[in-house]
């Protein structure tokens, strides 16, 4: 993530260093377009370059098979299987049958959430249950009776239902509730930001007065937010931890 970045960074840092050392070259008080200064196509090529690195190394799309219990992954075009109970993970030949459950497809009727953010409303494919995100914690709620909390220990640095802002941003991940094709279990994202540190930024630049807003936010060298995956039954009202393997992020 952090790396693919820097990778991206690098490369726009050498194509400003050839076109710098173009326009040194150019006659002083002349004009001269971009085009015929000397290395310009080849600023072009690392621009394109760049710019298709930075699209197939994204991850674009996220399903569970809560049956065969694996996480799929889909970077560029290649999905790969990865066991939710520990092992190698494995290339898969084909696209998974598994459809995105109804609640992620695009709809024009469910607006997306915002930049870095993931959708706080799931539904179930069989329309009896909607899970909710809220101020840290995941919700229940039955069509047809009051919602009931799921987990209480979330806050603003540890979510249940939610991701962290650097997943929404850098990996595209807009979704952190998933239900299994039955309805019958729900896959849902734990993440702890307790150990990483705040960026403060301005909001309301365009009002008459503006205040300070924290969001936790990695540094190279710095903690990371540490990665979990919970799967909450609906029939016996168990919530198992997954396996996610030893590396925490």
């Amino acid at each position: 993530m952090i790396r693919m970045r820097s990778g991206s960074a690098w490369v726009g840092l050498a194509a400003s260093m050839m076109i710098a050392i173009a326009v040194t070259r150019a006659t002083s008080g002349d004009w001269v377009p971009f085009n015929q200064l000397p290395n310009a196509q080849k600023v072009r090529a690392m621009q394109g370059a760049a710019n298709a690195f930075e699209r197939g190394g994204r991850v674009r799309d996220v399903r569970w098979d809560l049956v065969k219990g694996e996480a799929l992954v889909r970077i560029g075009d290649v999905w790969t299987a990865y066991p939710l109970a520990g092992g190698a993970p494995g290339i898969l030949e084909e696209a998974p049958t598994i459809e995105a459950p109804r609640d992620e497809r695009p709809s024009r009727k469910v607006p997306a959430p915002a930049r870095g953010r993931q959708h706080t409303l799931a539904g179930s494919p069989d329309g009896a249950f909607e899970a909710r995100y809220r101020d840290g914690n995941l919700f229940l709620k039955p069509k047809d009776s009051a919602e009931k909390a799921l987990t209480t220990e979330g806050d603003g640095k540890l979510k249940f239902g939610s991701a962290s802002w650097v997943y929404g941003e850098e990996l595209d991940q807009s979704t952190a509730m998933w239900w299994s094709p039955d309805s019958s279990k729900l896959a849902f994202y734990r993440f702890d930001d307790r150990n990483v540190k705040d960026f403060l930024l301005l909001e309301g630049l365009t009002a008459v007065n503006t205040k300070v807003m924290s969001e936790a936010y990695p540094k190279p060298g710095q903690p990371n937010p540490i990665a979990g995956l919970m799967v909450y039954d609906v029939a016996t009202g168990v919530t198992t931890t997954v396996d996610v393997g030893s590396d925490p992020l």
